[in-house]
């Protein structure tokens, strides 16, 4: 069985931060997933860019989660 894979999804927990991490609203996984704080500073920017180039997947009260798809960003590029 791959490592990598937990009984939910992916385990990305290996993978290093960039040094200004904090500053940053998004956190984006190499399977297209994206996951934005809710409560940063740069929450609205942020928001207004990912509900045009990708799919709400869920959006729980803190971190929103999005998906990068073909469709999505074929809709974003159409617009």
């Amino acid at each position: 069985a791959d490592s990598t894979l937990s009984g939910v999804g992916a385990d990305f927990s290996k993978m290093t931060l960039k040094h200004d991490h904090i500053s940053r609203p998004c956190w984006t996984c190499p399977d297209g997933t994206i996951y934005l704080e809710a409560f940063h500073d740069l929450y609205v920017q942020a928001y207004d860019f990912l509900v045009a180039i990708a799919e709400p997947v869920a959006r729980p009260e803190f971190v929103h989660q999005y998906k990068l798809t073909p469709y999505s960003l074929y809709a974003a590029v159409a617009t």
